[in-house]
């Protein structure tokens, strides 16, 4: 049989950094769509390769001078996860799928609200851009100070080897305890749906085709999850902006609660085939019956949000 392979993830550490390093450099120099995109994904990387370091049994004292880095890394993703928000709903405004106009909601012309919606999201844009790129000048030599020295604590362990299938057992494990919790709500999806992009992270940071696998399945379950919240998001700002009982928010909410059913159904699927508490494959259920704890819990947050 063929040995498992290993991973070198304090080499993917640097290798990580250096990827932000460059992505900061661009989104200073052009914060278009595309470089805010990478930037923040850059940053969630370092993030993610950080969580994985810390299963790693045996290395030098690294995490105190972690921490620094690490609360550098929170604030950039914050912020430029708020540039990302408005390029994601001028997206989503743009209506190419015509998803919104074909909800049942959608009796009356909706042109309006959007042109509206559009120009207060481009607004937020450009505020929230000129907040980004005083971030990133500021922290940018910072942050490479700080990952220098995280580097420089590790530099001892920067050669180790680490056995994919350990790392990749403590990976699906976190996932299973947070499936199995007994938490409900939208923060708890929201938490799924974030839990899910960092292990995805992770497995495409290990070599192998079961590593590779795994990403693959969780990449699919990050994007059912952030369709919904993209939507949520834009439902928000709907309502804030034109009221919820307007027709254009009716719509919103219906795109959402639809994306909704769909992250659920795949959460329940995820489950069904990756969790030890049941053995057999089971087949994708459909929408409407994408029920249990999590779906009668998101049902009674759409109903209060109908509320307000």
């Amino acid at each position: 049989m063929p040995s498992s392979p290993s991973a070198a993830p304090v080499e993917q550490l640097r290798d990580n950094a250096k990827r932000l390093e460059a992505a900061l450099s661009v989104g200073l120099a052009n914060p278009t769509v595309k470089a805010v995109h990478e930037l923040r994904a850059a940053t969630r990387r370092v993030e993610a390769q950080l969580a994985l370091l810390a299963m790693v049994p045996g290395l030098p004292s690294w995490k105190p001078t972690a921490e620094k880095l690490q609360r550098r890394l929170d604030k950039l993703r914050r912020i430029a996860g708020r540039v990302r928000d408005c390029d994601v709903q001028e997206k989503l405004l743009k209506d190419q799928d015509h998803a919104m106009r074909s909800a049942p909601e959608a009796a009356t012309p909706l042109d309006k609200a959007q042109t509206k919606l559009r120009k207060k999201v481009a607004k937020n844009r450009q505020r929230r851009e000129r907040k980004l790129l005083a971030a990133i000048e500021q922290q940018l030599p910072k942050l490479a100070r700080d990952t220098e020295a995280v580097l420089a604590c590790l530099k001892p362990a920067a050669e180790q080897q680490v056995p994919v299938n350990h790392l990749l057992g403590t990976i699906e494990s976190h996932i299973e305890r947070m499936l199995q919790s007994r938490e409900h709500g939208e923060e708890h999806l929201h938490d799924l749906r974030k839990a899910a992009k960092r292990a995805r992270y992770q497995c495409e940071s290990l070599p192998g085709p079961q590593a590779a696998a795994l990403a693959k399945r969780l990449e699919q379950l990050q994007d059912a999850g952030g369709s919904w919240h993209d939507l949520l998001d834009l439902a928000t700002v709907c309502h804030e902006e034109l009221g919820p009982e307007h027709p254009f928010s009716r719509v919103i909410e219906h795109c959402r609660d639809e994306h909704l059913d769909d992250f659920l159904a795949d959460l329940e699927d995820f489950r069904s085939r990756h969790t030890h508490r049941q053995t057999s494959v089971a087949k994708r259920k459909p929408r409407q019956h994408a029920a249990g704890d999590l779906g009668r819990a998101a049902a009674k947050g759409r109903r209060r949000l109908r509320a307000k």
